[in-house]
């Protein structure tokens, strides 16, 4: 029989019911024998019996004797870190990710590709084995298995989601085919390559001589936000390539002269590059992810393997433990607590006050919102002096709110900085720190720069609160610095943990998702009026002021048209245009995460889904926008110039 006639009947074996049913099932059955055999894999060294019975084993000879103890007791002291740092059983990680694989194998059988994508994968073996075998070009075949199993986890998830659409909606049927042109446009295709290709070399970019918590936060943020930008491209460029050019060679003709309306063109449009994104976002999401969870388990600095540190399990490794507690955590911020400002006190100090200007200026006029201006002014003066310390002096500050910490009983962290003078971060002053009965303790710390300081769970109070003094200088020697000091009011915080970072790497990939359907919305609802080259300029300016929205909002406070050489006009015109613009877009400016998850900060529901929702709903303002100018186009007459 011929090579054709084979793979013929191959591929119509692969697209029987009968075949489908039989390997789902053998994908099931392999899926939860593998997640059984890792949970035996990872709880039997742990329990009395297995301990025992390799002691007994090794009875005899004094070497093999040795090592069955060390590795045991190797294995019972990274038990013991885990649950001291109250690290997620990796069981649970590798589970998700086994479970992932079969949901992608049984994706591949009912799109009847399964033998396809064995024999694909055969080949990616004969391919990167010889690679991977030998140490020189192991890189490369582990660069390779990467890319060719992120190109298969895509194309299976693109293919499961054409089938999804397969309806006799037109909305189903517009983004069907937007999905089908994604692979065959030129532009989306070369980002896709691209963010392929990103993300299997990233991880050999590592510097493997950095602290592992530098390697885990590196390959987070420039993971999460690198594919961030590499799709935030590719949104735009083809969200408006698949409607600017559909216009200028006259292709959609052929669709809106079928019983498509505008807002289903559009929409259908908009949900094809929000399922593509979809696609790219999950697998991408799923390779760091995964990378991560095999950084976690290699040896942090001090360690002689993954959790077993050099000193033993007394003195835990300082880079394993920040890794655990600030980098793979979900940390709530607490901040401290203002002191009350009465009311009638602060009442009485702004009539004061307007009595002094009314001496000084008798036309002053004292109406309600000067008061407001003054008792506001009141107020952050007030707050000033409780911040600021004179040399030698001291400033007593409560946490409230800390039950949840001290219970759970792992390590909290104080972040602060302090000001002073002119902030030469060359300049270390010495701060006293007395923490609440337990901790007296001295450090050198430079102005300007963000500093932290681990505490155990035992200083807080058992009320949750949790009693900081702050001393500029040392008061049992007398000495302080030469100048007064202010801790800034932003970063002063103490910071606990949470919950584990896999439910808050969930929430920013959910955020993320949101934020490039919203670029779709811009993209499409300026190609509706808009050529190709201008809806891309007009979308990318939208792009980047939003992006930076944050950092424009923060730089504005400070570049102002008042000098004292005099009144700036070109300060004034540029931020009659940029202020505008920068609190428009000032809510976007604050779902910046990517950050987040690399310093370890909690993403609560409520705050992903608040800026999922406003994300979603900026897009159908902008589709709207888009299908109204879009129903008033003369198509006939656009000749795409």
């Amino acid at each position: 029989m011929k090579p054709s006639e084979w793979m013929a009947r191959l591929n119509r074996a692969q697209q029987g019911r009968r075949f489908k049913i039989v390997a789902s099932v053998v994908i099931v059955a392999l899926t939860l024998a593998s997640i059984g055999a890792w949970i035996v894999l990872t709880r039997a060294p742990d329990t009395a019996e297995a301990v025992q019975a390799g002691v007994e084993a090794a009875a005899e000879q004094r070497q093999a004797l040795t090592e069955a103890q060390a590795r045991v007791r190797g294995q019972a002291e990274a038990q013991g870190l885990r649950e001291a740092l109250g690290v997620t059983s990796p069981t649970f990680a590798v589970g998700g990710v086994i479970v992932a694989l079969g949901l992608v194998g049984l994706i591949v059988t009912w799109l009847g590709l399964a033998l396809t994508y064995l024999a694909l994968a055969m080949l990616a073996g004969v391919v990167a084995a010889p690679l991977y075998a030998f140490e020189p070009p192991r890189t490369w075949g582990e660069m390779a298995l990467g890319a060719i199993a992120l190109t298969a986890s895509f194309t299976a998830l693109l293919q499961g989601l054409r089938a999804a659409m397969s309806w006799g909606h037109p909305v189903t049927a517009v983004a069907r085919n937007t999905l089908s042109e994604a692979v065959r446009m030129k532009i989306s295709v070369v980002f896709i390559v691209l963010l392929i290709f990103f993300l299997a070399g990233l991880p050999f970019f590592l510097d493997a001589d950095q602290p592992l918590r530098y390697r885990v936060q590196i390959f987070l943020q420039y993971g999460i936000g690198g594919s961030f930008w590499v799709l935030a491209f590719l949104t735009v460029f083809f969200a408006i390539a698949t409607v600017a050019f559909e216009q200028r060679d006259k292709i959609i003709w052929q669709t809106v002269t079928k019983p498509v309306a505008p807002w289903q063109y559009l929409l259908g449009k908009w949900l094809g590059v929000v399922a593509l994104n979809a696609a790219l976002l999950a697998v991408t999401g799923a390779g760091v992810f995964m990378f991560t969870q095999r950084l976690r388990l290699e040896p942090a600095m001090g360690e002689v393997r993954a959790y077993v540190s050099q000193e033993g399990p007394s003195s835990p490794s300082l880079d394993r433990v920040i890794l655990e507690t600030q980098v793979l955590a979900a940390r709530a911020s607490v901040p401290y607590r203002e002191p009350p400002i009465e009311a009638a006190a602060l009442q009485a100090a702004v009539e004061d006050e307007v009595r002094r200007l009314r001496l000084q200026d008798p036309d002053f006029l004292a109406d309600t919102r000067q008061r407001r201006i003054i008792s506001d002014a009141m107020r952050e003066t007030a707050l000033l002096q409780y911040r600021t310390m004179s040399p030698g002096a001291g400033q007593r500050y409560e946490f409230h709110g800390l039950s949840r910490a001290r219970a759970e009983g792992r390590p909290i962290t104080l972040r602060y900085r302090i000001n002073a003078g002119a902030d030469n971060p060359s300049t270390l002053y010495r701060l006293f720190f007395v923490i609440g009965d337990l901790i007296r303790s001295e450090r050198q710390v430079t102005l300007n720069t963000t500093q932290t300081f681990e505490l155990p769970a035992e200083v807080i109070g058992e009320d949750g609160v949790l009693h900081v003094e702050v001393w500029n200088g040392n008061p049992m020697t007398g000495m302080g610095n030469p100048r007064a000091i202010t801790i800034s009011p932003d970063e002063f915080e103490i910071l606990y943990v949470a919950g584990g970072y896999e439910l808050n790497y969930l929430r920013i990939l959910v955020v993320v998702w949101m934020k490039l359907a919203f670029i779709g919305a811009v993209a499409i609802a300026a190609s509706t009026f808009l050529s190709f080259p201008v809806a891309c300029l007009v979308t990318m300016g939208i792009l980047f002021v939003a992006e930076s929205s944050g950092y424009l909002v923060e730089s504005l406070d400070w570049y102002t048209a008042e000098t004292k050489d005099g009144f700036d006009y070109v300060a004034f015109a540029s931020r009659l245009i940029a202020v505008p613009i920068s609190y428009a877009f000032s809510w976007y400016g604050g779902l910046d995460l990517a950050g987040s998850l690399a310093d370890g900060r909690l993403i609560g529901w409520l705050r992903a889904i608040r800026g999922a929702a406003l994300l979603l709903g900026a897009s159908l303002v902008l589709l709207a926008v888009g299908w109204a100018i879009f129903r008033k186009r003369e198509l006939a007459l656009y000749s795409g110039k």
